[in-house]
């Protein structure tokens, strides 16, 4: 104990030596680690998503869109403002199509010929060809028109299945109407002379009409065809009354009709409505 006691107080030696003691360093208590929370995977996917999504928009953006296999863009396009008929006729099978042939433009009739739907019939059917005959009209009838309904010419006339057809259009369809129905009632109404041959003077004929040879006029002769060239068969003086049966054709910048005379006893046969004057007069049964 004696060795200590000449060794001086710490304290004492500060004083002695007259440098200020440091304080000692206060101990801090230990602070508590906050846990570590981990993130879950969905939510680490869902931004792997989101960041592809952003890229891939940045390309498409840069390069202009989906190539094709020649480098140039695919372009989609939509149309717009296609214009559909408001209405429909009632029992139209279909509405869309292109005629199966071609319509006769060689006796293409003037924009201003019109005809109306006999009262005869209830309708008056439009095809998509000519004629009727082995025909599934489901599938060839474009529309059915109303009896008053007007129609109006555009082509013909054409000869199929025995009947006469026109070209017609209405209310935006537009197809093949025969003229009479094969039982013979009329179908279309012709209003006032009409153009059936381009070099003629109008028609004032149809089908089915009576027509008599004009009083002041010379006899018209009845040939074996239509044509200034084929044989006679007679002569059908003024007065002499005929039922026209088939027409028209055109020949020699003429009109012709096949008739069967109703006075005399030859015939049938070919004559023409006129040259520069009307020949053949319609009249009343």
């Amino acid at each position: 104990m004696a060795l200590y006691t000449n060794i001086p107080n710490l304290d004492e030696r500060y004083r002695q030596s007259g440098v200020r003691r440091p304080s000692p360093p206060i101990a801090q208590p230990p602070q508590p680690q906050r846990p570590r929370r981990s993130v879950p995977n969905w939510v680490i996917g869902l931004g792997v998503l989101i960041v592809l999504a952003l890229l891939g928009w940045a390309i498409s953006a840069i390069g202009g869109g989906q190539a094709n296999g020649n480098g140039a863009p695919l372009v989609s396009y939509t149309p717009t403002n296609v214009m559909f008929p408001s209405t429909l006729p009632e029992d139209t099978p279909n509405v869309s199509f292109y005629p199966s042939s071609t319509p006769n433009y060689q006796n293409k009739q003037s924009s201003s010929q019109y005809a109306v739907i006999s009262n005869e019939i209830s309708y008056a059917a439009i095809r998509k060809s000519e004629g009727y005959q082995n025909k599934d009209d489901t599938i060839d009838i474009v529309a059915r028109v109303p009896s008053g309904d007007t129609v109006e010419i555009i082509g013909g006339p054409n000869h199929t299945d025995g009947l006469v057809w026109w070209y017609v259009s209405w209310h935006g369809y537009q197809g093949w109407m025969a003229d009479h129905t094969a039982s013979g009632k009329t179908t279309m109404e012709f209003r006032g002379p009409w153009i059936a041959c381009p070099e003629a003077i109008p028609s004032r004929l149809h089908i089915g009409d009576l027509a008599m040879v004009g009083l002041n006029g010379l006899a018209n002769h009845l040939r074996t065809d239509h044509g200034t060239s084929a044989t006679v068969i007679g002569h059908l003086e003024p007065g002499v009354r005929m039922r026209v049966l088939d027409g028209p054709a055109c020949n020699h910048n003429m009109v012709w009709w096949y008739v069967q005379p109703i006075d005399v006893s030859y015939g049938p046969g070919w004559t023409s409505e006129g040259s520069d004057d009307y020949w053949l007069v319609p009249i009343q049964p």
